[in-house]
């Protein structure tokens, strides 16, 4: 019995160690890529001292994917409808 607990322990471990480095499940590039997301809606790149230069950056961001969608809509229902 004392083999088999010793196995499981280095399956768990093994396991929690491909968990951390990503190989397991695809949540850590789906947390990645939101993150780039969020940083790239809040602008985050741009100067953050600069109150207009941010949120335009913000606002025109947010146009750009309402519009994005607006225009999905479009073909998929014009071409359908």
């Amino acid at each position: 019995m004392n083999d088999h607990d010793e196995t499981s322990r280095k399956a768990r471990k093994e396991l929690e160690r491909l968990s951390d480095q990503g190989n397991l499940s695809a949540s850590p590039l789906l947390r990645q890529s939101t993150d780039g997301l969020r940083r790239h809606f809040s602008a985050s790149d741009a100067d953050q001292t600069d109150s207009s230069e941010l949120w335009g950056t913000r606002i025109g961001r947010g146009l750009a994917a309402a519009a994005f969608v607006v225009l999905v809509f479009w073909l998929i229902f014009g071409v359908l409808g």
